[in-house]
């Protein structure tokens, strides 16, 4: 299969988040989501989190975006009128329009809109996230607000998105309140991740969020039995994590070629009196964090030395992942992973190709 190089891609994307909130609170006021569909299918609903001041009837409705801003078109289409009590997670399902689900490709933008059928004195505010663009991502999950008048772009939605088959198309999910978690391990143990790969690729390096004063001193990639070491990084000191709002990068001394298939990703630590401090981000319900772009999931991992058995944590996300150097020719990708032509592609922890450039020219590797 060609592999065509792509410079470096964090995989998944990295989740550097912090919980933001979007209120709405008067009769005008709307909040919106937009994204890019995860697969094709039907749609029967979204989940998300909601801060109850003053309860009500929300309606939830899904709406075309105008190809020129990217805004909502107004039109409700598919709807469904929840009402809001406390504070917590909602089901807006099934959204219906004349009694029929959406229908939607892979890659299709699309918008959910929370507004009120009739205002009364409503007050409640949707649960976001905050994070830098370059590690969150662009337009594909961004969340709007808008005022009466104008609409304008906040900062990053959560959202469950779920189809008439039952799946789940990962939009983030909704990480429950809390829930970014950490681990102090020392040595031998080591934390890390199990990724179902859904594609070959080429990986330069390895990922990983920490703190400089537990710090990782190596991270390592493994095969599908978890002990089989394919490649592994160290960090130089002055690299060390500095915080759980830092990533950094080690990169192999050769890169590594994967086919699709199971690997272990691990974290190490030679500090025996601080031990290494490992994030992750832990959710509620795991069908939220299923699938990755064509079918690949990524799950915490753990195990209390390096000949031991992986323990796996299937509502775990963790902070680390892989560097990809090289992905295949548009024309070697699975269906999932496909969008219309040739297109540099970007995949984000919410299992969404995005397009980021469009290369003039490709050179095989």
């Amino acid at each position: 299969m060609a592999l065509c190089n792509m410079g470096a891609i964090f995989w998944p994307e990295p989740t550097l988040i912090s919980e933001r909130w979007l209120l709405v609170d008067a009769a005008a006021e709307k909040a919106a989501m937009r994204f890019f569909c995860p697969k094709g299918g039907q749609l029967d609903g979204l989940r998300f989190y909601v801060s109850v001041t003053t309860g009500g009837i929300l309606r939830v409705s899904f709406q075309d975006l105008d190809a020129a801003t990217g805004l909502p078109d107004g039109v409700e289409d598919e709807f469904v009128d929840v009402s809001i009590s406390t504070s917590g997670y909602y089901w807006a399902a099934p959204m219906r329009k004349a009694g029929s689900p959406r229908t939607v490709t892979v890659g299709e933008w699309l918008g959910a809109v929370f507004s009120f059928p009739s205002y009364v004195a409503e007050n409640m505010s949707l649960k976001l996230m905050q994070g830098q663009p370059a590690n969150i991502g662009s337009v594909a999950t961004q969340a709007l607000w808008y005022s009466g008048a104008a609409w304008s772009v906040k900062e990053y939605s959560r959202l469950a998105l779920r189809y008439t088959d039952g799946s789940f198309g990962y939009m983030l999910g909704n990480v429950q309140a809390g829930s970014e978690q950490y681990g102090i391990l020392y040595p031998p143990a080591e934390r890390g991740a199990k990724i179902t790969l859904p594609f070959a690729c080429k990986v330069s390096g390895l990922y990983a969020a920490g703190q400089s004063n537990r710090p990782i001193t190596s991270l390592h990639l493994y095969a599908s039995d978890g002990l089989t070491e394919l490649a592994s990084a160290s960090f130089p000191k002055k690299a060390a994590l500095a915080d759980q709002y830092s990533l950094d990068p080690a990169l192999f001394s050769v890169p590594v070629q994967l086919q699709p298939g199971t690997y272990y990703l691990g974290a190490r630590t030679t500090d025996a009196t601080n031990g290494m401090q490992i994030f992750w981000l832990e959710f509620d319900d795991p069908n939220e964090m299923v699938q990755l772009a064509g079918g690949g999931y990524f799950y915490g991992a753990y195990r209390a030395n390096q000949t031991a058995s992986w323990t796996v944590y299937n509502n775990q996300y963790p902070r680390m992942g892989l560097i990809i150097s090289a992905l295949p020719d548009a024309g070697c990708l699975p269906p999932e992973l496909k969008l219309v032509g040739w297109r540099k592609l970007v995949v984000d922890v919410s299992e969404r190709l995005r397009e980021v450039a469009v290369p003039t020219r490709r050179r095989e590797v």
